[in-house]
């Protein structure tokens, strides 16, 4: 473990508070987690039905494209239907990252792709590395199906 100021550079102080039952552990990649997250513990904790828990969550200040939820465009009920699983999947603490469509896209170099390719998971900040991947030519067999991992 390194000393104080460094125990965040790591990983360390999130997996031990993920592994204390009344700690709900989160590393979040996009803007969209976090108020996912937010919203939920808010809730958890001072909603109705409060539970004896603390929300950690551990963000970064590193500046990179923040996508809009990645729901498919269209039909309200439909997108409703997305953004709901999405957001379950979110605090379930793992789900399937499908790029967001036309310039967001682009910015953040994680559009969907037609090609088959194994699966990549992508955590925290490393997510700009993990959707770099997409950008690799179109004979490569690497490029990813990026599952975003937040842990819960």
């Amino acid at each position: 473990m390194n000393g104080e100021g460094l125990q965040h550079e790591d990983g360390h102080s999130l997996l031990l508070a993920s592994v204390v039952p009344t700690v709900h552990a989160y590393d979040p990649a996009f803007a969209y987690e976090m108020a996912t997250i937010v919203e939920r513990g808010i809730d958890h904790m001072f909603g109705p039905q409060a539970e004896d828990c603390i929300y950690y969550l551990t963000l970064y200040n590193e500046n990179y494209p923040m996508p809009a939820l990645p729901v498919p465009q269209g039909d309200e009920a439909l997108q409703a239907e997305a953004a709901a699983s999405l957001r379950e999947g979110i605090l379930r603490g793992i789900y399937r990252y499908a790029g967001p469509a036309g310039a967001a896209a682009a910015s953040s170099g994680c559009a969907e792709t037609e090609r088959p390719a194994p699966p990549s998971a992508m955590i925290g900040s490393c997510c700009t590395w993990t959707c770099r991947l997409n950008r690799l030519p179109t004979d490569s067999s690497l490029i990813p199906s990026i599952i975003a991992v937040n842990m819960s």
